[in-house]
């Protein structure tokens, strides 16, 4: 569903800013 769909969009987006921390 559309909660399914924002949590995906919310890990991909917190993967992305940790990996630009870590970088």
């Amino acid at each position: 569903g559309f909660r399914d769909v924002l949590k995906g969009a919310a890990k991909a987006f917190v993967k992305t800013v940790a990996g630009h921390i870590a970088n």
